[in-house]
């Protein structure tokens, strides 16, 4: 079976609803898609990379996602905007700083890796690719 990947990550909805009932089981085993709303609030300076990449700074102001859980009702939420950039550095000054320890242990961010390492092998072989459980 081939697959056109979706114009956008917002159409992934629609290409999972579309998959034959088999292997829209088989995605709903293996991948959890949800849906949120979020607002970019980008610097001006940003603006012309944006509209070079995207077509228009529009097109990359509000997105939405929406959870989709195997048996469940499709739940829409939405959050505050955040800096997460800057989010991200402040948590990593206090971890540095010993305020407290960093959000995301470290083990995770290995899971993390070797799971889009896994993803990669996958495509890459056309099957199945096993993780140690940790």
């Amino acid at each position: 079976m081939t697959l056109v990947a979706p114009a956008q990550i917002a159409d992934l909805e629609d290409l999972l609803t579309r998959l034959p009932a088999d292997a829209r089981a088989a995605a709903t085993r293996l991948y959890l898609v949800t849906s949120t709303v979020g607002r970019l609030e980008q610097p001006p300076e940003m603006e012309q990379w944006i509209v070079k990449l995207f077509g228009s700074v529009e097109a990359v102001g509000e997105n939405e996602i929406v959870v989709r859980l195997a048996g469940a009702k499709p739940k829409a939420q939405s959050f505050e905007p955040v800096d997460t950039l800057r989010a991200e550095f402040d948590a990593f000054a206090d971890a540095v700083a010993g305020r407290v320890p960093y959000p995301i242990p470290t083990a995770q961010m290995i899971n993390t890796v070797a799971a889009f390492e896994a993803v990669i092998e996958s495509i890459e072989s056309d099957g199945v690719v096993l993780l140690d459980a940790q």
